[in-house]
Formats: C-alpha cells, structure tokens, sequence
C-alpha cells in the first residue's frame, strides 16, 4: 500500500472482517480466521495521514480466533510521520525481516524484534519506547561504520538524571562487523538483561568491564570473534551472581586462554557452573 495519503485508519474494512459470515461466526464449532494466509510480503509507505493500524477485531457474535498474515516473512514500514499506534505484531511468527524507515512509531506491544539493515538511521526515532520489548537483535549494519548505532535508549529529563526506556528487554543478541572494536556502552543502563549474545565482532579484543553491572545475567554467548582474548576483569565477573552460562564459539584465542584447567583466564571464571569453549 503506497500513496495512499488520505487514508488515516487501517482497521475492519482492510480486514474484510463486517463481511464475516453471520451464520459461520455463530456456529459452536467456530474455525479459526486465517486473514492473508497467502502473502508473504506486506509494504506501508508514503502514506502521511495514517495514523492507525489496528488489530483484526472478530465481531462480538463470534467465537473464532483470527491469525493475520500467518505467513508474512517481510514487513517494510516507510514514511509514515503520523502513525502512533501498530497492532499487536506477536503473531507473526514466519516474520524474517522488519524495515522501518523515516517513521514516528511507537511500537507498544512489540515483544520481539529483529533488526538487520544497513542504514542505522531508518529505526533509531520511537524504538526507545518498546516498553513490552523483551527480545532484541541487531545487526547488518553498514561495514563502513566504525561504531555500533543504538537506538536512543538513554535520555536526559529535567534533572539531568538518566531515564531509561527498554523496561522489559531481557535478551540481546547482536551482530558486528570488522570495524567495531567496542559495544555500545548503552548496554551497561540494561539491568533487566538475563542473555547477552555477542557475535562477528571481529575487530574487538577486550570485552568491557561494564558488564559486571548487568547482575541479572543467566547466559553470555560469544561467537565469531576472532580477535577477542581478554574477558572483563575479575572483580566485574565476581558481580555476575546469576551467570549460570559461559558459551565461547569460534573464537580461538579467548577459548585457549579459558580452557578448564590450563587456560590463563580459567581462574577467573571457574566459578561460573557451565563453561563452553566449543
């Protein structure tokens, strides 16, 4: 759907829902409602009076349950400045692939999203506000940056006390490329963390000391970074009291240096219950 400026409501016409079979929707054994089952892709843009899409509502004389686009793998959401409110996008669950460029959205009962572009400037506006968002990952970003964007996750109010948005993420998994040679230092605000995934930081060689901060971790995993050889210092590690997992995969100087037993850094995490060099 694009160019459609004067449309300011996706809602029941785009469903095609108050055309619902009366005598379906009052049947006992009432078949769940599969909407788009076909389509695999779906574009909004250009579109700059919506400024609702809401969910697929079943009119209230039926017992059917609806799944929209069961089968969506690609959604592109593009020059949208007046948009507010998105449905529930937890149902989406053949979804690969969300573009979201030059919007003002606030996404408020996302739980999982996955980010893979090469412009980093296309979600950082509204992303902060993913109050429900429980689940994060992000990469494939330009291999020219020589930094890891971050969506503006930190702010300032007016005591110039931070403010943090993310109240819920509790799995964060992201993926570098050659240049960066540091993670966001936003990550260390992150305290509601239990899973840190690290992976194709090929550039960096020491993980920061910040993440002894994040004291709900259950699990780290590293993988594909090549150049790593040093883990925080020891005393960070001693704060991590709920670490029950440490998985180091295809990076070869760190596994050598965290072998059980032989491995320079293994007295520092011996105390950690599992410990995979891969």
């Amino acid at each position: 759907m694009v160019s459609l400026h004067n449309v300011k409501r996706i809602g029941a016409e785009f469903y095609g829902l108050e055309h619902l079979d009366s005598a379906r929707s009052s049947s006992r054994e009432a078949k769940p409602i599969n909407l788009f089952p076909k389509l695999s892709r779906f574009v909004l843009e250009d579109m700059e009076s919506l400024e609702e899409w809401s969910n697929a509502m079943v009119p209230s004389n039926s017992s059917s349950s609806i799944k929209v686009f069961p089968n969506l793998q690609y959604l592109a959401i593009e020059r949208l400045p007046s948009l507010a409110v998105l449905p529930g996008m937890e149902n989406l669950t053949s979804l690969e692939e969300l573009e979201i460029r030059r919007c003002g959205i606030v996404f408020t009962l996302l739980e999982r999203l996955t980010i893979f572009s090469d412009d980093p400037g296309c979600w950082a506006k509204g992303l902060q506000y993913l109050a429900n968002l429980c689940e994060l990952e992000l990469g494939g970003f330009s291999d020219n940056l020589d930094y890891f964007p971050w969506p503006d996750s930190i702010t300032k109010d007016d005591g110039d006390s931070a403010k943090q948005h993310f109240f819920s993420l509790e799995k964060l998994e992201l993926f570098g490329w050659p240049k960066i040679t540091s993670l966001p230092d936003q990550i260390q605000h992150h305290s509601t963390l239990t899973i840190l995934e690290i992976r194709e930081f090929e550039g960096l060689e020491v993980l920061p000391k910040w993440i002894g901060s994040l004291q709900n971790l259950r699990e780290v995993c590293v993988g594909n970074c090549t150049n790593l050889k040093q883990l925080p210092s020891a005393e960070a590690i001693q704060h991590l009291t709920s670490l029950n997992l440490l998985y180091i995969a295809d990076c070869p100087l760190l596994a050598e240096r965290c072998t059980k037993g032989s491995g320079e850094k293994w007295p520092k995490i011996a105390c950690i219950p599992l410990i995979d060099t891969d």
